[in-house]
């Protein structure tokens, strides 16, 4: 498999996942390893996903080996991921040191999944802060699904667990995070 068709298939994976609420190490791992083979100058990539009802934070993803300071970065492409998943929220962003490092792989992606003008982003805005390794926003989700466990533990189906712990946000004035804290810690 050609790397550019690698990297659709590895897209696609991860478009799947996160539509799922999830991610596989092993799917970003691939996604690392075709980039790199798909363009040279690669740095890496962000995958940001919007909060949700059931995940209040963004959830963003990292994937550079090593800390990417800013001035590091000549270029972008950011893609949406609702074309490899139709339900997949947020987009994917990748890095690269030379400028035009993406022209190729722009081609390619439109080509190969008969993309529109809004769905490639060939000038994306650059990262003002350096890029960490990680992942960020799953402490959130992990206390939003401690929160669920212990209401479904009381007696709730998966359903009316997350819909109580959306009354309970409510009714508080507070999001779901802090309504899930106190569910968390009351159980403690």
């Amino acid at each position: 498999m050609n790397p550019p068709l690698a990297l659709v298939t590895d897209l696609r994976d991860l478009a799947i996942d996160l539509a799922a609420d999830s991610y596989s190490r092993t799917t970003l791992e691939m996604l690392q390893r075709d980039l790199r083979r798909s363009v040279a100058a690669a740095l890496g990539a962000s995958i940001t996903v919007p909060g949700t009802r059931a995940r209040e934070a963004a959830l963003q993803l990292n994937l550079v080996r090593r800390t990417v300071q800013p001035h590091e970065i000549a270029t972008g492409l950011e893609l949406r991921l609702n074309r490899f998943c139709a339900t997949a929220a947020g987009a994917i962003t990748f890095y690269a040191t030379a400028p035009h490092a993406f022209v190729q792989l722009a081609t390619d992606l439109a080509s190969v999944l008969q993309l529109s003008p809004g769905d490639l982003d060939p000038h994306p805005p650059l990262p003002v802060e350096p890029l960490h390794p990680g992942i960020s926003g799953l402490q959130d989700l992990s206390v939003v699904n401690q929160a669920v466990g212990i209401l479904m533990g009381r007696g709730r189906s998966l359903h009316q667990a997350r819909a109580e712990l959306r009354h309970r946000a409510m009714e508080s004035g507070t999001g779901l995070l802090e309504a899930a804290h106190t569910i968390r810690d009351s159980y403690c």
